[in-house]
């Protein structure tokens, strides 16, 4: 189920602040865009799927308290960079996660991507070739829709057998500190540094006339990626 509408949204966060637990994903556009945004959240309920588009409309607040109730499990595969993003975006703060890659990482797990998970617990072969898509382009393809789905549709599942693992193990308080630790992390914001010029692999093999074109450079980029709303790299 697509969302596209604020009063979509606050009715199906009303029927979700029932579950139990929840998995969660998203998408941005930081390799397109000057400052990165999210562009798709991924939501599914022990019953559904649902992606929501806060390109579609600006307030996407009604999410916050289901991120924050305790009462909730979360569940995320690689949650890192997700929960930075929301935080950084819509400042929503978390309890109660569950991450299916972190889990798999205590359980020495060789292979960590969603992909190989599913591939191994349910002999799945998913497609990553949209990995990279301009999530902040619209209209979305139903393509990247059944994409973007099968980012959590799985993880409910996965982490069922993960918690049987861990458990198994006694690895299961090392997963909770785990889990604990992602849900306490800070975005931290990008900003430009003019003299990050100096960083740059090679820096240190010209001088003079040289140093002073790579600056202008350096700063010239910055300026043509801001107004082009382009990744400065």
């Amino acid at each position: 189920t697509l969302i596209t509408a604020q009063e979509h949204l606050r009715e199906v966060c009303v029927e979700l602040a029932k579950c139990s637990r929840l998995a969660f994903d998203t998408e941005s556009n930081g390799f397109y865009a000057y400052k990165e945004k999210v562009c798709l959240i991924q939501i599914s309920s022990p019953d559904e799927d649902f992606i929501v588009d806060p390109i579609a409309f600006k307030d996407i607040s009604e999410l916050g308290p289901l991120f924050a109730d305790p009462k909730i499990e979360k569940l995320f595969h690689a949650g890192e960079y997700d929960v930075l993003c929301l935080k950084r975006d819509y400042g929503f703060t978390f309890a109660n996660l569950f991450d299916t890659m972190i889990a798999a990482r205590i359980l020495g797990t060789k292979e960590l991507g969603l992909a190989a998970a599913i591939e191994r617990h349910f002999g799945l072969v998913i497609s990553k070739k949209l990995q990279r898509a301009d999530w902040g382009k619209r209209p979305l393809t139903q393509e990247m829709i059944r994409y973007a789905q099968g980012d959590t549709h799985y993880l409910m599942r996965i982490a069922d057998i993960q918690k049987k693992m861990l458990e198994e193990k006694g690895r299961s308080d090392d997963a909770r500190e785990a889990f604990h630790e992602l849900a306490c992390l800070e975005p931290t914001i990008r900003t430009f540094d003019s003299e990050g010029y100096w960083k740059l692999v090679g820096r240190q093999d010209i001088g003079g006339h040289q140093m002073a074109a790579l600056k202008e450079i350096w700063l010239f980029r910055e300026k043509q990626a801001e107004s082009r709303d382009r990744a400065p790299f």
